[in-house]
């Protein structure tokens, strides 16, 4: 079908809290979910289905539903967009950018979440399990029992869903140790993988295997997030709504957005909406690393460029400070190209973002032995001047 594009621009609202966010919103519409392929070209989704491609400065109209859409992704040009109401709950999908589409898949239960791996190849996570299809829905086989929030495909072949995790390409499920509700951004820059429920934040830099345990601060009125990205063990977004009234009959709230630069040990706001929401809240991320952060919420579109730290500025990733051996087993060596930093001190943090080891006075071969260290990822802070650099390092 045919249809006239309208296009609005957004005005941009500077937000100024350990970096500088920018309001980029589309105009008239609730929007549940942000897809974008690179940090210039996605969309965003609610009633509307709306497409940018400067990063959010200008929106194009593409397609209105009168129903709203809960689920939105895409491979390449294939767009799928899930919408349940109380009679239906169904997969519409686009190869042309929504001027033509079509119905490929109504279930019997709420739709949460899609993956698509291929043209052919779906996974759809809903309140009764894990579906999935070979050949575009002609055929479907249940995978897993039980409410499927999220699904979450790291390394190619390693899949999360639910509370379970597949390093078999979703052949072969294994509960996973923790209660994880849904799974958070993906970090791929670091292999970081997080999980939350309602009061509780999961990290795990090992793949699923082991993981630490956040609380979610409670006491400042935030519940529930949405979404939770670890930019490393210690930098820490979160978003969701901040009740103003009794959590347990789900009175509306605040939506927010929260940072924690210290491992989740304390919390800073960084927005928060004035005007309660009443049905949604905000719910997801999208992180190009060292580029680009959307975060999206029930009216609100927020995009940053800058360091979410307010701390000085950062050594270049090019950078001349690295680590070696690493992993490393005794003596970990800070490698300082042509002695281009004078180093202050040396601090390392564990994956809970506790401080194990602080060293002010560096040995002339710029060596630190971390022999003492148990096995883990740490997180080392090299600070020179004004200036530092933080890099990781796993510890056999």
């Amino acid at each position: 079908m045919k249809k006239l594009l309208f296009t609005f621009v957004s005005f941009a609202l500077f937000i100024q809290a350990f970096g500088q966010w920018v309001d980029i919103s589309p105009t008239g519409d609730q929007i549940t979910k942000l897809w974008f392929k690179n940090s210039q070209e996605g969309f965003a989704a609610g009633h509307k289905i709306q497409y940018t491609n400067n990063g959010g400065q200008n929106w194009t109209e593409l397609e209105y539903f009168n129903e709203q859409i809960e689920v939105y992704t895409c491979l390449n040009n294939n767009c799928y967009a899930g919408i349940n109401t109380i009679t239906n709950k169904y997969i519409i999908y686009s190869s042309d950018n929504w001027i033509t589409y079509d119905t490929i898949f109504q279930c019997s239960s709420q739709i949460n979440c899609i993956k698509p791996i291929s043209i052919n190849e779906i996974f759809v996570g809903t309140y009764n399990g894990l579906l999935h299809t070979n050949d575009g829905f002609i055929t479907i086989d249940t995978l897993l029992q039980g409410t499927i929030s999220s699904i979450l495909n790291i390394q190619d072949s390693i899949f999360f869903a639910g509370n379970y995790r597949s390093f078999d390409y979703g052949l072969n499920w294994t509960p996973l140790s923790v209660g994880v509700n849904s799974f958070g951004t993906f970090n791929s820059s670091n292999n970081i993988v997080s999980g939350f429920d309602f009061f509780t934040i999961y990290f795990s830099g090992d793949y699923g295997t082991t993981w630490s345990t956040y609380p979610v601060p409670t006491s400042q009125g935030y519940f529930e997030p949405g979404d939770v990205l670890f930019l490393d063990s210690l930098n820490i977004l979160a978003c969701g709504p901040r009740y103003h009234g009794n959590y347990s009959i789900m009175e509306p709230g605040y939506q927010y957005l929260i940072l924690s630069t210290d491992g989740a040990q304390t919390w800073n706001p960084v927005f928060y909406q004035t005007t309660p929401y009443d049905t949604d809240q905000m719910n997801s991320f999208v992180y190009f690393p060292n580029d680009t952060i959307f975060v999206c919420g029930s009216n609100k579109v927020l995009r940053t460029y800058s360091p979410l730290t307010n701390s000085p500025e950062q050594f270049s990733d090019n950078s001349d400070l690295n680590l070696f051996p690493n992993p490393v087993s005794n003596l970990l060596t800070i490698y300082n190209k042509n002695n281009t930093h004078d180093i202050f001190t040396i601090i390392i943090y564990n994956n809970q973002g506790n401080i194990v080891k602080q060293i002010s006075t560096l040995q002339p071969d710029n060596t630190v032995n971390v022999i003492d260290l148990p096995a883990g990822i740490y997180l080392v802070k090299i600070s020179a001047k004004d200036t530092f650099k933080c890099k990781r390092f796993v510890k056999l």
